[in-house]
């Protein structure tokens, strides 16, 4: 019987623990989840209050706002809570994925980009309405893979297409939350306008309440698939021991 030398498989074939990143950016992410919801339903109040002229409008300053202190101190609030639960979503979110990203390295899985460019590509313009994306893709699909080779008689969820919908969910809510273009309506089409306005806020919310679920999802896929690789790291050592370096010294027992 034949037996690898043990001294000799020092491979740096691993994955660092991801599970607390994860658990930061979900929570972030849960908490932006309900200040979209609370706008929601705030801007659904407005204009219900606006159609019952409840809501005054004053365009002297250009953007308009509403006079009614009630909606002033409820939009303040939900603002401010989103505001502080978006920072935390960006920070915990990206430290996240560039560990999820960095981890494919780890595991000697070929991989497209140096894994500080998972940050980078989120801030370069242009380059920031597709690279994210694709880097979501490619961590899923060959995580995915890599299980896969490890658990042969076990089939995995492949499918990225609700990675498509968060993406999509998120450039959408990012293109109509332009205050420039709010502000064009709002000053060339009067109170018409805060209508308007206001809906278009209703749905951006949405499509970041869509894209946060969408979110919490893919990271809670990628935490179980992170576990089940983390505990199959042994078997993966021994696996790339033999694959990358087959003329190992070998003892032979009788």
């Amino acid at each position: 019987m034949e037996e690898l030398d043990s001294s000799e498989l020092e491979f740096e074939v691993g994955i660092l623990d991801n599970s607390v990143r994860a658990r930061h950016a979900i929570n972030a992410l849960l908490a932006n989840g309900v200040s979209l919801i609370y706008l929601i339903f705030v801007n659904l109040y407005s204009i219900r209050l606006m159609k019952i002229g409840g809501v005054s409008i004053d365009f002297s300053g250009g953007l308009s706002y509403y006079h009614s202190d009630r909606i002033k101190l409820l939009l303040l609030f939900g603002y401010v809570a989103l505001l502080i639960s978006t920072v935390l979503c960006a920070i915990f979110f990206l430290r996240w994925f560039r560990r999820s990203y960095a981890n494919l390295e780890r595991l000697k899985i070929s991989v497209n980009e140096n894994n500080a460019m998972a940050i980078w590509w989120f801030v370069i313009p242009i380059a920031n309405l597709f690279k994210p994306f694709m880097l979501a893709k490619e961590i899923w699909r060959k995580m995915t893979k890599s299980l896969e080779q490890t658990f042969e008689d076990q089939r995995f969820e492949e499918s990225a297409d609700f990675i498509l919908i968060w993406w999509l969910a998120f450039i959408s809510a990012s293109i109509t939350g332009n205050r420039f273009l709010e502000e064009y309506l709002q000053q060339n089409f009067g109170s018409a306008s805060l209508t308007f306005s206001t809906q278009l806020d209703i749905f951006q919310e949405g499509m970041y309440l869509i894209a946060a679920l969408l979110a919490v999802r893919f990271i809670r896929k990628m935490a179980e698939r992170e576990k089940m690789i983390s505990d199959t790291l042994p078997q993966l050592r021994a696996s790339y021991a033999v694959r990358e370096k087959p003329g190992l010294k070998r003892e032979r027992k009788n």
